[in-house]
């Protein structure tokens, strides 16, 4: 005869189970909760400064922020700027610079607000002191001497992010060439070595590096090296 009091503890054991799983919910329910309502302390707008070129646009983002520091999903509810002759913002965080001035966006989040500095002006320019350089070296002997190049900038805002981009050796053999700057903001220097000893034969070798900079109006600007390796 079958155990009246298993049903029971099969019942029990049922219930104990949906209680927990209950409480567990209501656990879960209840951070969730925590921190859709998490007071907002502050609102932060990336990049906090930036340069944007008249007539070209750049994206802000705002991330609002609990007390702690800490990321609250919460959405951002308006952009604004303080001046909307020099710059516009639209509901995404896109500006746009339409005449040289310097203007404060202003991010809203739960009436808290973050603001970032933009600056509007002329595009930066690269302007290299030579733009063609020539290495004299004989084949087997030691490398021609390094030569630097001054990098600065002919237009406006700031020429920042320069870098020397992957040289272009055409026909000839490659990787003779190293290039590097020794800052990523103009004025800068270029130093450019030609590892003449990687080739074997004599001749005329050419190749172009180029010179690139975010913002630049004329990026990438071509610097053109030639390499004359003569026979012992």
């Amino acid at each position: 005869m079958k155990d009246p009091s298993s049903r029971w503890r099969g019942t029990g054991r049922r219930t104990a189970g949906a209680l927990a799983l209950g409480t567990l919910l209501l656990s879960c329910s209840s951070v969730l909760t925590d921190i859709q309502v998490a007071p907002i302390a502050s609102v932060r707008v990336s990049p906090d400064s930036v340069d944007v070129p008249i007539g070209t646009a750049s994206r802000l983002q705002a991330f609002p922020l609990d007390s702690t520091g800490a990321y609250r999903p919460v959405g951002v509810s308006g952009w604004a700027t303080s001046d909307a002759l020099i710059a516009t913002v639209n509901d995404t965080g896109l500006v746009t610079g339409v005449v040289a001035g310097t203007v404060t966006i202003t991010a809203s989040s739960r009436g808290i607000q973050g603001t970032a500095r933009v600056r509007v002006g002329p595009a930066p320019l690269i302007t290299l002191a030579a733009d063609s350089i020539r290495f004299d070296a004989t084949v087997g002997q030691a490398d021609a001497p390094p030569q630097a190049i001054a990098v600065t900038n002919s237009g406006g805002l700031t020429l920042a992010g320069l870098a020397a981009g992957t040289i272009d050796y055409g026909t000839g053999p490659p990787a003779w060439l190293v290039a590097h700057f020794d800052t990523t903001i103009a004025p800068a220097t270029l130093t450019v070595l030609a590892l003449s000893g990687t080739i074997t034969q004599p001749g005329i070798y050419l190749a172009t590096i180029p010179v690139t900079a975010a913002l630049a109006g004329n990026t990438p600007h071509s610097l053109r090296v030639a390499l004359v390796l003569v026979a012992p």
